[in-house]
């Protein structure tokens, strides 16, 4: 067209030029929109990926400083939503270590070790598995201090059968410590305390160690509450028969 501007096809050929450069405007823009759509959604990598294959030699230099300009805004908005997302992260961990702070201050210490647990893969882990150890300690302590006041209440009281019932549950509070707080520095105590406890039983009743026990696997058995989910129900005229299950202490149980 420069050389022959006045050529019989100069008018098809400015017709054809004209039709490529709205293609290629075409092709660009659709392009340009998959870029957005991506850095819409957060992608920006993927943004990226795709800015770094665009041909130059098909876009005009003003696209090309377009490109440029849109390759430097997504790795803004990367790194922004990047140390955006980080913040957002140790706030979330400063709130969970607040509400285990607050546990611990509300002697809820179970519910405040869950909560350091929570964060042993964090930051925070260092601190949190200070804080479980010091809350274990804690929780220990309360519970041997719930069973030394049922020891008590066992040296005063006269009634036989509220003494058995007193031993058992200091029992069992102590051994609860052991499996709960394994680790705990006063593991020690509370082994010597159940020691002391349990004289005190086998001195009042020589089998009330034995019926504590089963009373305990009891509790903790599944097979129980299986069993009564495979139980048939009883039909209306059909004889009912209790199961009493005969313990030392002379009180029959149902069931």
């Amino acid at each position: 067209l420069n050389d022959y501007p006045y050529s019989a096809v100069a008018s098809n050929v400015d017709i054809i030029k004209a039709e490529a450069q709205r293609k290629a405007d075409g092709w660009l823009n659709s392009f340009m929109a998959e870029v957005d759509a991506y850095a819409a959604e957060k992608k920006f990598e993927e943004a990226l990926e795709l800015l770094v294959v665009v041909p130059t030699d098909i876009i005009s230099p003003e696209q090309q400083l377009d490109i440029k300009a849109k390759k430097d805004e997504l790795l803004l908005a990367e790194a922004v939503d990047r140390e955006t997302n980080k913040m957002a992260k140790i706030q979330e961990l400063q709130r969970e270590w607040n509400n285990g702070m607050v546990q611990a201050r509300d002697g809820k210490y179970d519910e405040a070790i869950a909560t350091f647990t929570s964060l042993l893969d964090t930051e925070y882990a260092v601190r949190a598995e200070e804080k479980i150890s010091e809350m274990a300690l804690e929780a220990a302590k309360a519970d041997r201090r719930k069973a030394a006041n049922l020891f008590i209440r066992f040296t005063k009281t006269t009634d036989i059968e509220s003494k058995k019932k007193l031993l058992i549950e200091s029992r069992k509070l102590l051994k609860d410590i052991l499996v709960k707080y394994p680790e705990v520095e006063i593991a020690a105590k509370v082994t010597g305390n159940i020691d002391r406890v349990e004289q005190e039983m086998n001195a009042l009743d020589p089998n009330l160690l034995i019926v504590a026990d089963q009373v305990e696997m009891q509790e903790i058995r599944v097979d129980g509450v299986d069993q009564a989910f495979e139980a048939t129900a009883v039909q209306p005229g059909d004889a009912v028969t209790p199961v009493i299950i005969e313990t030392d202490m002379n009180v029959p149980q149902y069931q």
